[in-house]
Parts: structure tokens; C-alpha cells; sequence
């Protein structure tokens, strides 16, 4: 992700992540454009490295009558020193401002990126060794270190990557505290990706499995990884005393839908003679010639060689899915005093996974979760708060027969503290696990969250 045309990268957690739908309670990365300047400017910087990367960065932006700009550009050739490690990096994107009166703004953002570089091997430990009663914990054995610029994965294996962000909102400050706001944008990302792996624990033995003393190089490649999201926002903010406390109010409501269209990945397998000699690649479908064995590619780790490549597969999707994020939130941050904020959210969502291929409804819940928190300031310099929140957790699995739960609800407590001297800020953080979960299941084609 280019943060050449990011103003600033956020963490957010508690009630403000909660705002943005029905997600974990670790919260979400929020990127902010950079916005259009009110003086003209232009900034231009180079940059590169010893390894022979070079590239340009544009940054210009000013003010014209009603309509504000800010365009960024990169032209990059990247190369981290590591062999074959090369590619191209491009990232066009503008924001615009347009104000027609005082009390309404709308704003346009947009950015497209593009990326293809050559995927380093990895290392990856699938042999490990076993317990056993005396040893219920056996060390892996780390291999010895090798040159940083070696690369053991094909020079072929690239990673492209394209995606385009579009994003409209308009604003109106219909009085002097309050304003409604109303946003719409969609996100698109492609993908082909060779990736791979070497087991530096499980070093041939057997030549008629390929040469001895070089490594399994797992090589798999994902002709089509697509995603698109879609967000639509409506919300009303503003500020009201009530008995000598202050409220900053956030009402609305949002859909964020998310799409996957993503294709298998195939492996790459390689064919060996009875005496450890590549005689050439395949796909598991591929026929095995005469007097050849199909074995996982072999790799030397220190002195690697090149691995055939094969012509692409043809992409076929996998699990095609959507999810539609439905919700309704109201969030209140009270000022009870100098020292003291408190802060509440409730948000009503209304959740649904479901196959793009079949149009069957996968997951489904109705949830109301909560969060609130509070906010101590002893003195000007250091921040205690504390937040609750409850969010939906997928469980990272392969899929499960119709009973078994893929899904679960989570209720998080957090504690942090932040201290500023000088200038400078530190921060404590705790966070306890989980205070409990409840498993959502799927009884048959609906779903519904317990607890």
C-alpha cells in the first residue's frame, strides 16, 4: 500500500472502529488522503538505493476559485539487494475539494496503483519434529544464515498486483455545531501471485527424488485474486449541553459490501530421473514422462539454480463470495469534566455471507453490539482509557460441515495508557484476551448469533 499520497495512517480501536461495521474488535487501519492546499505547491523528491532502485516522487497541489487539488505521482523501480528481486511500482491519485457556498463542501478522491515484483522465497518448517513423552516440546533447528541477496525462489515468480479506490463525499454545516455527511465509494483489486516456500528441514536423501542435499521448494500460482468493496454512508454529527455535560453526537447508517472472486491456486510439481537429474516441470495434471518421477521442486538454499517455467493455468473461481454489512450506529463522547470523558456506542447491524456461483446464504446474524469507554487525565501530560467492544471474528479455517461454527462473537476489553513530555509521547498498552465468545452457527441455510 503507497503512502506517498497518504496524509496519515490510523489505528482505530473501541467505538471508532465499531463506527466502520461489524468487525473484529481489534479494530481496522484507516489511510487519510492528502488534501488540497490552499497556496500552490510543488514538491518533487528522487530516490533509489545501492542495489540500482531509482524512482520519482510528484506532489502538487493549490487552490482555484472553488475547486481545491492535490495530484500525487510515483514512478518507481524497486530492488531490496535481493537476487531477481526486481520490478515496477506506479501510484497515480488526486483529491479534490469543491466548495459552492460556505456550508457545503464535497470532496473526490481517487487512486490507482499498480505493482508487479518478484516474489523471494521463503522459508517455510512443514517437517517438524515429533514430541514425545520425555521431549514434549523438541526445538526446530534454525538453518544457518546465509547471503542476504540470495534468492532460492524462481526468477520468474512475480507478484502483480492493480487496484483502483474511488471515493465521493459531501458535507453540509447546516448550523454551527452540526453537519450531515454522506459518502459513497468502491475499491477494486486484482492479483496474480507465484508464491513459494522451502522446507530447510527436510533435505533429499533419495536421488531417485530428486538431488541430493537441496530442499523441497513448494511452487504455487493463483492466476486471479479479485476483490471489490463497496461502502455507502449517511450520518448527521454535532455537539449539545446537556446539564453541564458535553456531548459530541455521531448518528447514521452505512452498507459496506464485499466481494471475492478470487481463482484457485495450482501447484507446480517437478520431474526427476532415477539418478536426481530436472528433466522439466508440470502441473498435477500434467502427463509424467517415460523413466520420470513427479516430486515437489528441489532448491539448493545456498547456491540455487533455475526452476523451469510453465505456461499459466487458466483461472478458475474458487468459492466466489459476498458479504453484505448492514448497520445503524450512535455514538456519544461525553465530557463530564476536565479529567473526564466517557464513551458510548450501540450499533444494530444486519450480516450476510453468501456463495456469488449458487446464491446460497452461508452466515447470516442480526447482532447489537456495544462499546463504551472512559477517559482519565490526571494531568495534562498523561491519558488512561479504557475500552469495551464487541465485534464478529471469523474463524480461519478450511470449510466446516453445516454444523460446525466458522464464525464466532467477541467481546474485548482493553487498557492503555499514553504519557507526553517534552514534546515526545509513549504509550502502555494491556490488552485481555477475549472475555468470552459466542460461536454463531449455520442450523441449515440461516444463521443466527447466540448470546
Amino acid at each position: 500500500m503507497p503512502l506517498e499520497d497518504k496524509e496519515r495512517v490510523e489505528a482505530l480501536k473501541g467505538a471508532s472502529a465499531l463506527y466502520y461495521g461489524f468487525t473484529t474488535p481489534s479494530g481496522i487501519i484507516n489511510l487519510t488522503m492528502k488534501r488540497p492546499t490552499l497556496d500552490p505547491m510543488l514538491a518533487i523528491k528522487l530516490f533509489g538505493n545501492s542495489h540500482g532502485r531509482k524512482g520519482v516522487h510528484v506532489d502538487f497541489g493549490g487552490t482555484t476559485g472553488i475547486l481545491g487539488y492535490r495530484i500525487n505521482g510515483v514512478y518507481d523501480r524497486p530492488d531490496s539487494g535481493i537476487d531477481n528481486h526486481r520490478g515496477r511500482r506506479t501510484v497515480l491519485a488526486g483529491s479534490f475539494d469543491i466548495k459552492p457556498t460556505d456550508t457545503l463542501t464535497i470532496q473526490l478522491d481517487g487512486e490507482h496503483i499498480y505493482k508487479k515484483v518478484n516474489e523471494p522465497g521463503i522459508y517455510r518448517f512443514i517437517s517438524v519434529p515429533a514430541a514425545t513423552p520425555t521431549n514434549l516440546n523438541p526445538a526446530i533447528r534454525i538453518p544457518d544464515l546465509i547471503d542476504p541477496s540470495t534468492n532460492f525462489g524462481p526468477d520468474w515468480a512475480y507478484n502483480r498486483t492493480e487496484a483502483t479506490n474511488v471515493l465521493g463525499k459531501a458535507i453540509w454545516k447546516f448550523s454551527p455545531a452540526w453537519e450531515i455527511i454522506a459518502s459513497a465509494g468502491v475499491s477494486q483489486l486484482e492479483r496474480a501471485r507465484h508464491f513459494n516456500t522451502i522446507d530447510p528441514n527436510a533435505p533429499v536423501t533419495n536421488p531417485a527424488t530428486g538431488p541430493v542435499g537441496e530442499f523441497p521448494l513448494s511452487i504455487s500460482y493463483q492466476p486471479v485474486a479479485k476483490y471489490k468493496n463497496q461502502n455507502y454512508r449517511v450520518e448527521i454529527a454535532g455537539a449539545i449541553d446537556t446539564f453541564g455535560i458535553e456531548h459530541e453526537l455521531l448518528i447514521g447508517g452505512s452498507i459496506n459490501i464485499r466481494a471475492n472472486r478470487s481463482s484457485a491456486s495450482t501447484a507446480q510439481t517437478c520431474f526427476y530421473n532415477a539418478t536426481g537429474v530436472l528433466l522439466g516441470a508440470g502441473f498435477p495434471t500434467t502427463p509424467v514422462p517415460a523413466g520420470a518421477t513427479r516430486q515437489t521442486c528441489r532448491q539448493s538454499i545456498t547456491n540455487p539454480h533455475a526452476i523451469p517455467q510453465l505456461g499459466e493455468p487458466l483461472p478458475v473461481q474458487n468459492n466466489p463470495t459476498e458479504i453484505t454489512d448492514k448497520g445503524l450506529f450512535l455514538f456519544d463522547r461525553m465530557k463530564i469534566t476536565e479529567w473526564l470523558q466517557v464513551l458510548g456506542g450501540i450499533r444494530i447491524s444486519d450480516y450476510q455471507e453468501k456463495r456469488l456461483d449458487t446464491g446460497v446464504k452461508t452466515f447470516a446474524a442480526k447482532p447489537t453490539s456495544l462499546s463504551f469507554g472512559a477517559v482519565v487525565k490526571p494531568v495534562e501530560s498523561v491519558s488512561i482509557y479504557g475500552t469495551y467492544i464487541e465485534g464478529l471474528e471469523s474463524t480461519p479455517a478450511a470449510r466446516r460441515p453445516r454444523s460446525t461454527p466458522t464464525n464466532s462473537c467477541r467481546r474485548a476489553l482493553r487498557r492503555n495508557m499514553k504519557v507526553a513530555s517534552s514534546g515526545n509521547r509513549g504509550a502502555v498498552s494491556s490488552s485481555r484476551p477475549p472475555i468470552s465468545t459466542s460461536r454463531a452457527i449455520r442450523p441449515s441455510s440461516t444463521a443466527r448469533t447466540a448470546g
